[in-house]
């Protein structure tokens, strides 16, 4: 593993394009095996070495790009359709309600 200066100088470089492409500074401390303290603290030298007036615009959050969704459209629901399987159902039900009433009926007979 890279010391510690080392970490940090890749940090200083790669800060702002990491925080662009949405990295928190958890994210971004992790990736660099540095504590987000740490990172806190060389705030001001990562802006100094981007060229960045005040340190506090590298707090800002950047928003995450949006992933497009690959998820389908939804069919139309047909209610009619569902009222029909539904009324089938129904009927099947009230069949075997009474086949099981006629085998017990029957039994007591």
């Amino acid at each position: 593993m890279a010391n510690t200066s080392e970490r940090v100088k890749a940090v200083k470089e790669n800060f702002i394009e990491e925080r662009q492409r949405g990295m928190s500074f958890a994210e971004i401390a992790k990736k660099y095996h540095i504590s987000r303290r740490h990172l806190y603290n060389i705030l001001q030298e990562i802006a100094d070495a981007n060229g960045v007036k005040d340190r506090s615009s590298l707090l800002d959050v950047p928003h995450k790009q949006h992933q497009r969704s690959d998820f389908q459209t939804a069919e139309t629901i047909d209610v009619k359709e569902i009222q029909n399987s539904f009324d089938y159902i129904l009927e099947e039900t009230q069949t075997i309600i009474e086949k099981i009433n006629t085998i017990i009926g029957g039994k007591h007979e």
